[in-house]
């Protein structure tokens, strides 16, 4: 996306002020805002805000990335690509948004689509931007701008001449940085842009800031304000709130400022931007330096230097480093203070900051002057001086009067020109009613003239005319008789077809009442289908239900039957104590199958007391055989689920008897219930022989036929047919790492069905 630089925030360093420029479309965003009397709560809150950062704009980014890949390579895949190098600059990728920036600048070209080439050349240059490389980012932005002059679009003409501005401003070339802000203003209100001539006042208003002429700033930063407060623009509305702070910082009212910073955050966090919330943190640490409130400024500091660092903003960290190196200067932390003011001299020297170059010498200066090494303290100062004398001279003061009372001069000239042309206007406007009225009097005598020359010919042929009336008249009644004859036949016509016309009513008249039958007969046949149908169905679901009670009541004597199968086995082997237990717990058994033989549903909790009961049953008939576990899912609640009865029973004993009673060693038998997409999930899991070992032990014998395990088949059959579900039987082989059999898992799902 091609956007600009059209407000900036400048940000202070104790005694000197630095510019950081918003990010491209002068957005910020803040962390929550921190009233003095709360200082106590600053590391608190400083996580509290940064815990945002993460969020912000990953829908866009996304949704770009989606549309890249299915764009063909036309105009749209331009904008789509420029659009995510923007987004990757947002977040400070800036390899990820060179990337992006090329190809959209290669296929622009190759399409010759000037608008994007603006777009792709506009982002590259902001790239370099981020990065420091001044003089690479001024190149793309004056390739931008030929372009968009080309175009003739003012408003994008205007954008990248205050582009231009920020990297002359960056570079201490203030009286060229003005220059472009002018043209920008000039043209914008030209325009009557008032978007544009709020980001040009406060673009001026920064230049004045540094000049200390802080009166003529205000009255720039106030100008932006209103504007952008009557185009309810967030962005340009926090950028001049934190300008305007910085001025009565400058002035030393702090609370002032702090209460400005504020307005500007709490605007700027709902935008979120991490290069400006850093900058925020500094400009609020900065306040809390100057009030030796030393552990919240450096923690400010420290939370500002983290972010910049995070985005790779080398103008960002060189400033955080060197409120830093300050603060510590300030405590008397010299070593520390050293160390972080070279790494910021040395960023600031790597990117050309002038500015920053010459607070960085000012601050080492002092710092070797309080730890008496004054002859490095006198050549810092001096490199300080020199970058002094490259920011401001009195050449460049006197070229920056000159280009204001230029922009004046010319302001006054245009309201001049304007005033001569609005005269001019009128006099010509005079002339044409004039030259109207003269033309409007000759052409009406003309037409006086004309009409009283039409009216004597008129005369002429009407007498004419009434000679050759009288000569036709005769045959005119002749032609009368002629037409009376004709009249008198289509009379006669008329009253035959008014005759036809009564048959054809009385024929429509029948058809409509023979329709009505029809539609009476129809409705009654509708209704006689949808009787059939719902009596259909009735006897289906009938049927189905007597056939399910049957069913249940085979069951239960197959059960009862093995059960009693278990007992007989404890009377042979003698052990009346064990027998006396056994049949108790049977008798239990029984009395619940009797019970649940005549429900068609009972709790999950039911289910598995008959269950437990059975298992317990035939663990102390084949003692030490096996071992049973039943496992409940989370969230599942017994004693609310409803399910079929005796549902497990025939699996839990096929397992048993065909799977673990074939293993030699100690069996496992496990039962797992848990919820699976709004339904129960059943498994009854087995390490016996596998029913493959099984089948082959029972080849010479008769096999033992599970009546139970058909019968539960033909159970979860109707009950899909009842309740329109689809509850299937599953059995799985299981093997180990080997590929030998060892055991079987059979699955179910039931209804999720509650009390």
């Amino acid at each position: 996306m091609s956007v600009t630089f059209t407000a900036f925030m400048t940000y202070k360093k104790q005694n000197l002020k630095f510019l950081l420029p918003l990010n491209m479309h002068g957005e910020m965003k803040n962390p929550v805002c921190i009233p003095l009397r709360y200082s106590k709560f600053v590391f608190t809150v400083l996580l509290i805000s940064l815990s945002y950062f993460s969020f912000s704009q990953q829908n866009k980014k996304d949704s770009l990335l989606l549309l890249l890949k299915t764009d063909k390579p036309d105009t749209n895949k331009v904008i789509h690509s420029y659009k995510l190098c923007w987004e990757y600059i947002r977040r400070g990728l800036y390899d990820s948004a060179m990337q992006y920036g090329n190809e959209a600048l290669e296929l622009a070209e190759q399409l010759n689509f000037k608008k994007g080439i603006v777009g792709s050349y506009g982002n590259i240059g902001n790239v370099y931007y981020e990065k420091g490389d001044y003089p690479k980012a001024l190149d793309c932005y004056f390739k931008t701008l030929k372009i968009a002059e080309e175009l003739g679009d003012k408003k994008i003409v205007v954008k990248w001449l205050c582009n231009i501005g920020v990297v002359f401003c960056r570079q201490g070339d203030y009286p060229k940085a003005l220059d472009y802000y002018f043209r920008a203003l000039k043209i914008s209100e030209e325009l009557g842009d008032k978007k544009g001539i709020a980001s040009s006042c406060n673009n001026m208003g920064i230049i004045y800031k540094y000049k200390g002429d802080y009166p003529k700033a205000l009255k720039y930063f106030t100008k932006a304000l209103e504007m952008s407060e009557d185009l309810g623009d967030k962005n340009g509305i926090a950028n001049n709130y934190g300008n305007i702070g910085i001025i009565h910082d400058n002035k030393g009212d702090h609370d002032l400022a702090l209460e400005y910073y504020f307005k500007s955050l709490k605007i700027a966090e709902q935008l979120g931007d991490k290069k400006v919330i850093a900058s925020n943190f500094d400009n609020i640490g900065s306040v809390y330096n100057a009030q030796k409130i030393y552990p919240s400024a450096l923690a400010y500091y420290l939370k500002a230097l983290e972010i910049d660092e995070e985005l790779g903003n080398k103008n960002g960290i060189a400033i955080k480093l060197g409120n830093i190196g300050l603060l510590y200067t300030a405590t008397k932390k010299y070593a520390e203070a050293e160390k972080y003011l070279k790494k910021s001299l040395s960023i600031a020297e790597e990117i050309g900051n002038l500015a920053d170059i010459k607070a960085g010498n000012e601050y080492l200066s002092d710092l070797y002057s309080q730890t008496g090494k004054h002859q490095k303290a006198l050549e810092h100062y001096k490199k300080a001086m020199l970058a002094k004398d490259s920011i401001v001279n009195e050449e460049k003061n006197y070229e920056m009067v000159r280009k204001e009372m230029n922009y004046e001069f010319s302001k006054n000239e245009l309201a001049t020109k304007a005033e001569h042309d609005k005269q001019l206007v009128q006099q010509e406007s005079d002339i044409k009613k004039q030259k109207i009225i003269f033309w409007f009097v000759l052409s009406g005598f003309i037409l006086v003239l004309v009409f009283a020359g039409f009216i004597l010919r008129s005369l002429r042929i009407t007498k004419k005319q009434n000679q050759v009336i009288e000569n036709q008249k005769g045959k005119v009644e002749i032609q009368n008789e002629e037409i009376r004859k004709q009249k008198h036949l289509v009379e006669e016509k008329n009253k035959i077809i008014e005759k036809k016309n009564i048959i054809v009513e009385e024929n429509n008249e029948e058809l409509s009442h023979q329709n009505k039958e029809i539609t009476v007969q129809r409705d009654k046949l509708v209704e006689n289908l949808k009787y059939t149908e719902k009596l259909q169905e009735t006897l289906k679901n009938d049927l189905s239900h007597y056939i399910l009670i049957s069913l249940r009541k085979l069951m239960n004597p197959h059960f009862i039957f093995n059960s009693l199968n278990s007992i007989q086995s404890f009377i042979f082997q003698n052990d009346k104590l064990k027998a006396s237990l056994y049949l108790s717990k049977f008798s239990d058994l029984i009395r619940k199958v009797l019970e649940q033989s005549q429900m068609e549903y009972i709790s999950l909790k039911d289910e598995l007391d008959t269950l437990s009961i059975y298992i317990e049953l035939e663990e102390q008939r084949f003692i030490g055989r096996f071992k049973s576990s039943i496992n409940i899912g989370d969230g599942i609640m017994p004693e609310n689920c409803l399910v079929p009865p005796l549902i497990f029973q025939p699996f839990v004993e096929n397992a048993i008897w065909h799977g673990l009673m074939q293993k030699e060693d100690e069996g496992k038998l496990s039962i797992d219930i848990k919820f699976t997409q709004g339904s129960i999930l059943c498994s009854i899991e087995d390490n016996g022989v596998g029913r493959i070992e099984s089948l082959k032990i029972n080849k010479n014998k008769k096999a033992r036929e599970s009546f139970g395990i058909k019968a539960t088949d033909q159970r979860l059959k109707i009950l899909n047919s009842l309740n329109n579900t689809d509850m299937v039987l599953k059995y799985f082989d299981l093997t180990d790492e080997s590929g030998q059999a060892c055991g079987t898992r059979v699955e179910f799902v039931l209804p999720l069905l509650t009390i």
